[in-house]
Formats: structure tokens, C-alpha cells, sequence
């Protein structure tokens, strides 16, 4: 476009001298400049109205093309009745050489599209985004320069994209000029917000009037003469330097005669200004009046439609004041028309009715004039108007448009009420006819004229065209303007008459609907709820289950996000429309169960949620639409968010992928990845969640959806932070709430402040996020975590009191409180943490059984906005809370492994601090089998990675690449741990091997070591100290044993140079622990037996003892002694003598013979009764060596050094007795 078609297009200004504005003039020669280094940028020119804003404007178009760049304007209606984007419209309409995609020849020719499967913010940037690369992609070959004219008067969509576009500038060579009267622009008017959001990327221009001088060269410029001094002060003070204002005073004088004054010379009177304000106005009373003899009103003429309306046009009707306009231009404007035919003003009043651009069609039939002669008179009348200036061509053929906003103004506003309606009505009848095969696109004109009708019984068309233009603005994403129509839809629906009170009802409840769901999607979330609980209001009182049920739909479906400040009401409105709609299989109530199911699970009701999740699942399937059954499942996925049932989630996921495969449904895919990166990361696999997580970034930048856009910049800067970039993870983290809140997300804030949360937690500067903690309890005071949050930041500070009040909000009735939703699993984590802190053992019991599911995931937290490692971490500190020590410490190996797994470094540190805190603190030391840290230090302590997980994304959230995580070392080997769990009986943990290492000390200074070098390498200032004051700590401790074999009445404590093993009960250990105290001495089986009998209580079965003859006799439970071979040899050759002599005694009849042999055969049988002691001596040797060498190989097998000294020391037993001999004397705690 060349600087001559501009100012054809925009004549307003445009033809004028250019007079002063040099600093403004400077400066937007140097933003020019900037697009040399590809830097774009924004200006915005304020003013009062006629201050001069176009005319720079046109100014800077002249320049830009003169040195090469390419110049599109786009100009805001001026007036209502346009539609969303109608700016946009304009410069996307400009013939710039680039094929546009879908959704810009969409907005470009107005054409909406069908409503988007995706949540409606989503696709409202891809619209954004699409114009935004759409006219950067434009200035790559030519510099471009967009001026967007009066934007005081855009709708808020169009607002919405200015500044989308702003924050996009940075890397092209594109500059945008906007303008706007600041007059106009309130604390409440959508530029100010606009303004607080760009301030950092765009710059400022107000326009003052002109001074004096600058006065007086214009009016050179303007007539080609210098002005007298008396004619440069009256105009001076009457315009007040106000640059629209002296051209056309100017032209009037030049076209009346009157430019020069008698004493042209004369020095300049010192008067009030009030006094040449009346002389001024004094000067125009006397031009020439109208026929009509009323020069305010355009229409006192026989033949108008509107004539003897009683509008006598004396005072005008604008608030003057509120403009900041001079006293006397309207009348200066009333009398600048008077400079036209009685007919032109009556045509330009029909025309102001229409707006500042009116099209001849739209006026031929509202003036009634369809016929040649008609259309000739009108024609005539507009050529009139354009020779005076009140009118200039508009854009396009059979377009015209006033020459100012305040000439347009001047004409409607002095028209009267009556005059308005009938006019508004004629206009929109108008219309109707005129555009019949297209009214599309003249809907938003016709809500408007049709609206302003009412009173002329224009109800039920004004509420027609107003659903119509709020579902066209709907489809094209401008929420706020969607919000405008269908409030004005509700108010022209009050003065429908021919509606009876079920069906206006009916209507009322369905606009509501829709409105409610417009603020959603526009982020007012308190407007939407209001509008859709009135909607359940009305549907509850017409009984209708389908009405209720749409509406407790879009409390699901008010934006990307599920909000999380739901409450019981909410709940209770789902339940009911669930049940009024019974147990029939439609699609609304599979919706309706799947969409109130996740709401369920942000309100706490996990459980319920996961019934109905199923419900509608099974009411999807039956019906067979692929597109409800994703839904559903996507729905399902959700309310098994946090579930210890990971694989359950990720089955879900891979069938709803198919399913959008199937159904041609790409975009819904995206949820599906999401899920996936979560239920990935809860298990430990961080490739599985990479690769999902690229997925979705692909997908997401193909599609360009704002949403899912935010989400993986979320996950992204998680990745980067459990990774240990904290720098990167800073900047992302700052870039995602970024693109949350352009997005438009009700959770980007809270999002942002999780991540914060764990930064400046790994840094040691939790005390500056207290402010931030309270705002997110206050602003979401349902999220539990939240409260937990701000525990573990008290508990982190060391602040226990404050930590305890926030802790027991939750602690009454074993947690029985606390919502299953899917933050059930972050939650437990942060509360076992602030139950550890205060040495809650009661309570950690309880959080111990609730968290335990968890012993091998990762704590998610959300859908991804952080992840803080291992729940058994968490479960460790409970363990040890509660003191059981070997349980803690196998929980901390398996916090190892997982967050080894996940790279996750700052845990891994974590996690070896808190277990060398564990192993120093245990009361028997020795008790532990602890795996060989140097089995560790390749995964845990070894320098950082080269690269972050996110060093190519080039820091830019709309580029959405995803980036495979290095750290392979630690991936692989927690890959590995999960192929060897821990094994109690063994002792076997994810990195035991039994070949070197220490004591117990040794082993928490390695962990301690290992943590200090990662705390230095990532900057976590506040553990680092913690950690390195615990080392000094270590360090000051009394030296342990190195040779340890104790049996403490339960347990065996058996130490190798200082090294622990496992050794479980058995007999054997007691031998050997009497044969270690009674070194380089033998010891005979039956010593050994009863000394082992002495200590363990018995538990052997027998009791040794030497009878009086020095035979080794053992005593069994009956008392009576036993023999050995020979004795038994003996007794049994006597008892054969003795039977001999029995016999013998028998038959000499000598009884007290026979009365003594019968005793000494008594005596000697009992002696008998033991007739193998010999075999039961060997038994008792074998058995005895058995539990030795038992015991000995079992040792082996834990400690191969230990064993083979037992084995070599010990030895085999000779003749009966056991010698422990060492090669060098061993020192042993027994």
C-alpha cells in the first residue's frame, strides 16, 4: 500500500499540514529504525479526539514506505454492531503475498468455523498464534509496519490479540502503531488492562495540542497566509491548540470570508477566555441558517420519515466535558453541516444511525429510495457532503464513512430517543433485505440495530441476532464478545412478548448456559458460575433432567482447567442431574459421568469418581461413538490420577490413542500424552515420560494449542529442576506462566508458584516464599497440598510451632480427612516430611500404612508441575521416626534407586544426607548391612551431565520441541534396580556388593561426601551447610569396633574390620562365639554344649556333666546316669553271672541270696538303660560341626574374608574338642 492509497483510505488527517510533533516524530523514527536489528516493537499514540493521532500516524506510513517496509492498517468500528476481530479483519484482508492458513482467511473474510472439538482457549490461540507468525512470517522479506486506528473503540477479543502479538515481537522486524483517545479510557476499560500487561514491550506517545506558534504555522500551511494576531488568538482560545479543531474553523472562515479581521495587527487583548469563547461562538451565530430556520436538526424537512419529531436542537445532547472538548465545537460541527442541502443532513442523520461507515445499499432502502431516482438523490446528497468534507469514499465499492468520529457523533447524538428507535429499526429491516442471502455476516449489525429497536417491537429479532452474533463470536475464540451478545440476548429475551412462561423460561436457561460457559473460557470463573447456577435454578423449576444436565455440564467444561476451588454445591448439582437423567445409554450422560467423575476427584471423592469414571466408560462403549469413548477415557485417566494403579492408567492411555487414531481425532491425543508423561513418571520411568512428553510437544505444535502449549512448558521446566538445572529451570518455569496466562489457564499462577516452591527450596531460600505460600492457601483454599505446602515450608524453616498447626488440620482421625484426589499421593509425601520433623511417631504409624502402596513410585505432583522423587524417601523418614532402623534404611536404598532412575540429583542428595542422618543416629550401629557406596558414586556423585534435559529448546515456549534426558548412567542402573529388588532374607540391596567398604560412620561420611559434592555442583546453599555441619558432627564421634560377634538375646551383631554382615540366628553362631573367647584353648564337645546351653537358655536340649568315676556321662531329662562301651561290656557279663547264680539260689530255696542278687540285677539294668552312649557322643560331635561349618558358609556367603578366617582359624575338632587358633591375634567385642 502506498502513502497516497493510505491517505485515500484514511482522508481523516490524512490531507492535512503536518505541523510540530517533532519528539513524537523522533521516536517513531527510531522504533523504525529498530526493525533493521529484526527487533520489533509497539508504540501507542493517546490524544484527545482531533489532537492529531492519524495524522502521525499517516506521517509514519510515509516515512516507513519511503525506506522500503510494507504498511497495513486496520481501523476499530466506530460504534456497536461489528463484528469480533473487525481490525484484524481489515489488515488481514490487505493483499500482502502469503497464502494465510484456515483460521486467518476464517477471520479475514468472517466465514466462522464449526465449533472446535478442543476446549475453546485452546483453539482461540491457535487463531492468535496463526496471526501472529502470519504477519511475522510477512516482514522476513519486507519490514511491515501495522497501524491499528482507534483502539479505544475494539472489541476486547481484538484487545486480546494486540496483545498476544506484543509479546511475540521480540525476534521480528515488525512494528505496531497503535492509537486511542485517552479520554475515553478508564480504570475499567479493557486498553487498561491491555496497558498493565504490555508496559515492559511497549512504548508510550501522548499527543498535547499545540502550542501558539505551532498554531500559527498550521493555519499557514492550511490558507497559505499568516493570520492576523487577533484572528491567531480568538482561534487559539476557542480550539485551544487542538489541531482538527483550527483546520476546520479555518476552512470555515476561508469559505464565509471572514479569515481576515480589521485591525489584522493589532496587539493581542488581555481578556478572560470565557469572553472569546462568546465572541467566537457570536461569530458563528451569524452564518447562514437553514431553510428549516433550526440549525441543530438535519431533519425538519417535509419528506423525512421522521419529520415533526418536536426536536427543537438548541442544546446538544454530548457530555462535552467528558471528551475534553472545547465549549463550541459542536456547534462549530451543527454549523459546518448547515453547509449542505436540508435532504444531505436528512440522509446523514439515516447514515449516522448505521455507524461512522455506512454502506448506500443498507441507506438506499432505509431512506425508502430503492427506485433510480431515489438512488440518484442520494448520490447527489453524498456527493454534497463529500465537497464539504463532512464525508469521505470509505473502503470498498459503495462505502462511505463521516470524515471524523465527532462529525459522526454530532449527527446521531442530536437526534431524539423517538427518532433513534424508529431509525434503528428502519436501518436493521434494512439490512435484512438487503443482505438476505448473507446475514452471517450482518448479524452483529443487526443484534445491534435490532436491540435499539426494542421499543419499537423488536424483541424477538434482537434476541435471535444476538445468539447468532455470540455463537459467531464464540467460534472465532472473542469469549468477551461471545459474554456481550448473549447478556444482551437475556435482556432482549425480557420484552419478548409472544413467548409464553415455560418456553421464555426454557430460553432464559439455555443463554445462561451458554454465557456461563463464554466466562469460563474468558477466565471469569465467578460470572460463570453465577450464570449456570441461575441456569440450574430454571432447570430445576421446569423439571427438565436434559436442561439440568447440560448445565451441570458446564461446570466441567468452563475452561481448559479443572477448577480446583469446587465445592460441595457444585457436587451436589452433578448428583442431581446424574439422577434425573436415568440409566439410559445418550452421549450427554456418558459426558456428564465421565466430566463429573474428574470433578469428583478434584473434590475429594476419588473413590466415587473412579465408579463413575467406569459407568461411562461402559456407557461409551455400548453406545460405539470413538469420539465419546476418548472423552471418557481421557475422563477415566484423570480420575485415576495419583492412583498407586499406574499400570491400570497407562493401559487406559494406549486404548484411548488407538481410539484417536481411529477416529481421525488427533488433537485429543494430547491429553492422552499428558497422561501418560505423569503416570510414566510415578513409575520411575523418565525415557517412557520423554518420549510421551515429545509427543505431546509435537502434537501441540502442530496444532498450536494454547493449553497443552503451557502444559509441556510446565514439564519441561519440572525436568529441568529434578534435574538439578536450577538456572534453566528458573527461566522455563518464568516462560510457562507466561504462556499459561496468555492461555488463559486458572491454574498457571499456581502451577508457577509449585515450581518456585521447589527452586528456592533446593536453593535455601524458602523464607522469601511465605507471602506466596499464604496467597495460594488463601486463593485455593480446597487444595490440601497447599496447606501441606506451607507445613513443610515451616518444617523446612524450622519453625515447629507454625509447622504443627498446619500439620494437625490434618492429623485428627488418622488423616481420615484428607480428599483420595490426585493429589493424594503429594500430599501424604509432604506430610510424612513434616510428621518426621516433629518426631511424630504415633502419626507416622498411620502415615506409614497410607504411603507404603507408594514404596516404589515417584511423587507426582498435579499433572506434572513438579516431582519430588521417591515416595520412599518420605517412607524412610517415617521408618525412622517410628525406629525401625532396618526398615528406613531399606526404604533410602530404594529412594536410590528410583530417583537414580529418574536423574533426579538434588533427590539423590537428598536422600544420601537423610540416610547418613539415619545411620548416624541408630543406637546399634552395627545392626545394619549397608551396600558399598563405592557401588554408588557413578550414578550419585558424579559430575553433572553435559546438558540439560532442555538444552535445544532455545528457552521459547512456543517452540515445543521435546528433548530425551541424558544422565544414561543413572537411567541404566536404575533400570537395573528394579530387575533386582531388595531381598530381606538375603540382604540384598539395589547396589550390594560385599567386597569393600566400612563401619557404620564410614559409611554415612561416603553418603555425606557424595551429598556435599551435589549440593556444591547444583548451588543448594541450605543443605550443603546442614550436611556439612552433620560430616563435622561424624567426624567427632567415638571410634567402632572392628571385630564384632554379639548375640544381644534377639539379634546377632557380627562386624569384619569394621564392616557389618548379616547374620541370622542359628546355633552355630553361639559355638563359634564361645570358641572366639576362648582363644588358642581347646574345648571339648561336651563344654561346648553346656556353655552354649548356659547362654541360650537351654534352647540346646541337654545338659553335660562328669559322674564320679571321671567318666564323661551326659545327664538326660530322666537324672539317671548312662555308660559308655566298656562299662556296658561289664554290666552285661555280670548280669550273666548273676542269672547263673539266681538260678542256683532258686533251687537251694535261699531267699535272702536270691533277695540280694535280684537287687544288684536292678541296679545294674537301670545302669543299662543307656545302652549307646557312644553313638549318641558321636552324634552330639556331628551335630556341633554341622552348625559350625552351617554358620561358617553363611558367612561366606555374606563376607567371603570373614568366613575364610573362620574356616582357616577353626579348623576340624580333634578327638572331640574345637580350638579357635588365629595367625595374628584378633581383638573381638563378644
Amino acid at each position: 500500500m502506498s502513502a497516497s492509497q493510505s491517505a485515500q483510505a484514511w482522508p481523516a488527517g490524512g490531507d492535512s499540514a503536518f505541523v510540530g510533533r517533532e519528539p513524537e516524530l523522533h521516536a517513531l523514527r527510531a522504533a523504525f529504525d529498530r526493525l533493521a536489528s529484526t527487533r520489533g516493537h509497539v508504540v501507542l499514540v493517546s490524544g484527545e479526539p482531533g489532537i492529531g493521532k492519524t495524522r502521525l500516524a499517516v506521517e509514519l506510513e510515509r516515512i516507513a514506505v519511503e525506506r522500503g517496509a510494507r504498511v497495513l492498517w486496520g481501523r476499530c468500528w466506530e460504534g456497536d454492531g461489528a463484528p469480533p476481530f473487525w481490525p484484524w479483519t481489515q489488515v488481514l484482508r490487505n493483499d500482502v503475498g502469503l497464502v494465510m492458513p484456515p483460521p486467518l482467511r476464517r477471520v479475514a473474510a468472517f466465514e466462522p468455523p464449526e465449533p472446535p472439538v478442543a476446549a475453546d482457549s485452546h483453539a482461540r490461540f491457535e487463531l492468535f498464534d496463526s496471526v501472529t507468525q502470519f504477519l511475522k512470517t510477512a516482514s522476513v522479506a519486507q519490514p511491515l509496519v501495522l497501524i491499528l486506528d482507534d483502539l479505544h473503540r475494539a472489541d476486547e477479543a481484538s484487545l486480546r490479540l494486540f496483545g498476544f502479538l506484543t509479546h511475540e515481537l521480540r525476534d521480528a522486524p515488525l512494528l505496531v502503531l497503535g492509537t486511542y483517545r485517552d479520554t475515553e479510557v478508564g480504570p475499567d476499560h479493557p486498553l487498561s488492562r491491555l496497558f498493565a500487561e504490555i508496559a515492559a514491550e511497549s512504548e508510550r506517545i501522548p499527543l498535547q495540542r499545540l502550542s501558539e506558534s505551532e498554531v500559527k504555522h498550521l493555519i499557514e500551511c492550511t490558507t497559505g497566509q499568516a493570520p492576523s494576531a487577533a484572528l491567531l488568538a480568538a482561534v487559539y482560545d476557542h480550539t485551544e491548540g487542538n489541531p482538527f479543531f483550527v483546520i476546520e474553523i479555518v476552512r470555515l472562515l476561508v469559505s464565509t470570508g471572514r479569515l481576515h479581521q480589521p485591525d489584522e495587527h493589532a496587539e493581542r487583548p488581555q481578556r478572560p477566555k470565557r469572553r472569546l469563547r462568546e465572541a467566537m461562538n457570536q461569530s458563528i451565530s451569524s452564518f447562514p441558517q437553514s431553510s428549516s430556520g433550526n440549525p441543530s436538526c438535519p431533519i425538519h424537512t417535509h419528506g423525512c420519515p421522521l419529520e415533526d419529531c418536536g426536536h427543537d436542537g438548541l442544546e446538544p445532547r454530548v457530555h462535552e466535558q467528558r471528551l475534553g472538548i472545547p465549549p463550541g465545537v459542536r456547534a462549530l460541527i451543527r454549523q459546518w453541516r448547515e453547509r449542505v442541502s436540508s435532504e444531505a443532513q436528512r440522509l446523514l442523520a439515516v447514515a449516522a444511525v448505521i455507524g461512522r461507515e455506512f454502506e448506500l445499499p443498507a441507506l438506499h432502502r432505509a431512506l425508502a429510495t430503492a427506485n433510480e431516482a431515489g438512488a440518484n438523490r442520494v448520490l447527489a446528497a453524498i456527493d454534497e457532503a463529500v465537497e464539504v468534507g463532512l464525508v469521505s469514499a470509505g473502503r470498498g465499492i459503495g462505502r462511505c464513512s463521516f470524515s471524523h468520529a465527532l462529525v459522526h457523533e454530532t449527527f446521531y447524538e442530536d437526534l431524539t430517543t423517538a427518532e433513534r428507535i424508529a431509525l434503528h429499526r428502519r436501518v436493521a429491516e434494512a439490512i435484512e433485505a438487503v443482505y438476505a442471502a448473507d446475514l452471517d455476516a450482518h448479524a452483529a449489525e443487526l443484534a445491534h440495530h435490532f436491540f435499539q429497536a426494542i421499543p419499537a417491537g423488536t424483541a424477538a429479532k434482537a434476541t435471535h441476532y444476538a445468539i447468532r452474533t455470540a455463537e459467531q463470536a464464540a467460534a472465532v475464540f472473542a469469549h468477551e464478545d461471545a459474554i456481550t451478545h448473549y447478556a444482551q440476548a437475556l435482556a432482549a429475551l425480557v420484552a419478548h412478548t409472544g413467548l409464553d412462561a415455560e418456553e421464555m423460561a426454557r430460553r432464559r436457561c439455555e443463554i445462561l448456559r451458554r454465557l456461563g460457559e463464554a466466562q469460563g473460557r474468558a477466565g471469569n470463573l465467578a460470572g460463570a458460575r453465577a450464570s449456570l447456577l441461575e441456569a440450574v435454578a430454571i432447570a430445576r423449576a421446569l423439571r427438565s433432567p436434559d436442561l439440568l444436565a447440560w448445565a451441570a455440564l458446564g461446570f466441567t467444561a468452563i475452561g481448559s482447567d479443572i477448577n480446583p476451588n469446587l465445592d460441595a454445591e457444585l457436587v451436589s448439582i452433578g448428583e442431581e442431574a446424574l439422577a434425573g437423567l436415568g440409566a439410559g445409554d445418550t452421549a450427554l450422560r456418558a459426558r456428564l459421568l465421565g466430566g463429573f467423575s474428574a470433578m469428583l476427584c478434584y473434590a475429594g471423592n476419588a473413590e466415587r469418581g473412579a465408579v463413575l469414571s467406569r459407568e461411562a466408560v461402559a456407557v461409551a462403549e455400548r453406545l460405539g461413538d470413538p469420539g465419546v469413548l476418548v472423552d471418557v477415557l481421557n475422563d477415566a485417566q484423570f480420575a485415576l490420577t495419583g492412583s498407586p494403579d499406574v499400570e491400570t492408567r497407562l493401559a487406559l492411555a494406549e486404548r484411548a490413542l488407538a481410539l484417536t487414531r481411529q477416529a481421525g481425532a488427533r488433537e485429543r491425543a494430547l491429553d492422552v500424552y499428558l497422561y501418560q508423561v505423569s503416570a510414566f513418571l510415578q513409575r520411575g520411568d523418565a525415557v517412557a515420560a520423554d518420549v510421551a512428553l515429545r509427543s505431546c510437544a509435537d502434537l501441540a505444535q502442530a496444532m498450536r494449542r494454547p493449553f497443552y502449549v503451557w502444559r509441556v512448558a510446565v514439564v519441561r521446566a519440572m525436568r529441568a529442576l529434578l534435574h538439578g538445572a536450577h538456572a534453566e529451570a528458573e527461566d522455563l518455569a518464568h516462560q510457562a506462566l507466561a504462556v499459561g496466562q496468555r492461555a488463559q489457564s486458572v491454574n498457571a499462577r499456581l502451577a508457577f508458584a509449585t515450581q518456585l516452591f521447589g527452586l528456592r527450596r533446593d536453593q535455601g531460600r524458602l523464607e522469601e516464599l511465605e507471602g506466596t505460600a499464604r496467597w495460594a492457601v488463601d486463593e485455593y483454599p480446597a487444595i490440601p497440598g497447599l496447606h501441606c505446602a506451607l507445613a513443610l515450608l515451616y518444617s523446612e524453616l524450622g519453625r515447629a510451632t507454625e509447622a504443627r498447626a498446619e500439620f494437625e488440620r490434618f492429623g485428627a482421625n488418622d488423616f481420615a480427612a484428607l480428599p483420595r484426589d490426585a493429589n493424594w499421593l503429594n500430599v501424604l509425601d509432604k506430610l510424612a516430611q513434616v510428621c518426621a520433623f516433629l518426631h511424630d511417631a504415633p502419626r507416622a504409624a498411620r502415615l506409614y500404612k497410607l504411603l507404603l502402596p507408594y514404596a516404589e513410585h515417584a511423587v507426582v505432583v498435579a499433572f506434572g508441575d513438579a516431582c519430588d522423587g521417591a515416595a520412599a524417601r518420605s517412607l524412610g523418614l517415617l521408618a525412622a521416626t517410628m525406629g525401625r532402623c532396618e526398615e528406613a534404611a531399606r526404604h533410602f536404598e530404594t529412594a536410590l534407586g528410583i530417583n537414580a532412575q529418574l536423574g533426579a540429583r538434588p533427590f539423590v542428595a537428598r536422600t544420601q544426607h537423610q540416610y547418613a542422618e539415619l545411620l548416624l543416629s541408630v543406637p546399634s550401629p552395627q545392626c545394619f548391612v549397608i551396600p558399598a557406596v563405592s557401588k554408588r558414586e557413578s550414578i550419585l556423585s558424579g559430575p553433572p551431565t553435559p546438558g540439560c534435559p532442555l538444552e535445544d529448546c532455545g528457552h521459547d515456549e512456543s517452540e515445543v520441541r521435546g528433548q530425551a534426558l541424558p544422565f544414561s548412567g543413572g537411567v541404566s542402573k536404575g533400570a537395573h534396580w528394579r530387575e533386582s529388588r531388595l531381598s530381606e532374607g538375603r540382604g540384598e540391596g539395589p547396589f550390594s556388593d560385599r567386597g569393600t567398604g566400612g563401619h557404620v560412620r564410614d559409611q554415612a561420611l561416603a553418603l555425606l561426601d557424595q551429598a556435599i559434592a551435589t549440593y556444591e555442583q547444583l548451588g543448594m546453599t541450605g543443605y550443603l551447610q546442614q550436611a556439612i555441619t552433620l560430616r563435622e558432627q561424624a567426624l567427632a564421634l567415638p571410634g567402632e569396633p572392628q571385630n564384632v560377634f554379639r548375640f544381644d538375646g534377639k539379634r546377632w551383631t557380627v562386624v569384619w574390620q569394621g564392616q557389618p554382615v548379616r547374620a541370622r540366628r542359628a546355633s552355630g553362631l553361639h559355638y563359634i562365639a564361645h570358641l572366639l573367647r576362648n582363644p588358642a584353648h581347646g574345648v571339648s564337645i561336651i563344654d561346648l554344649e553346656r556353655a552354649v546351653a548356659s547362654v541360650s537358655g537351654g534352647h540346646t536340649g541337654a545338659e553335660h556333666r562328669l559322674d564320679e568315676d571321671h567318666l564323661q556321662m551326659l545327664v538326660l531329662g530322666g537324672g539317671e546316669p548312662a555308660l559308655d562301651a566298656h562299662a556296658m561290656r561289664q554290666c552285661r557279663e555280670r548280669l550273666r553271672e548273676l542269672q547263673g547264680e539266681r538260678e542256683e539260689a532258686v533251687r537251694l530255696n535261699d531267699h535272702g541270696r536270691l533277695a540280694a542278687i535280684d537287687a544288684e540285677c536292678d541296679a545294674i539294668e537301670r545302669r543299662l538303660r543307656r545302652r549307646r552312649i557312644g553313638s549318641e557322643v558321636e552324634k552330639l560331635r556331628k551335630r556341633i560341626s554341622n552348625a559350625i561349618h552351617r554358620s561358617i558358609r553363611a558367612i561366606t556367603r555374606q563376607h567371603p574374608a570373614l568366613g575364610q578366617h573362620l574356616h582357616k582359624a577353626l579348623g576340624r575338632p580333634q578327638h572331640g574338642t574345637w580350638c579357635y587358633r588365629p595367625a595374628e591375634p584378633i581383638e573381638w567385642e563378644l
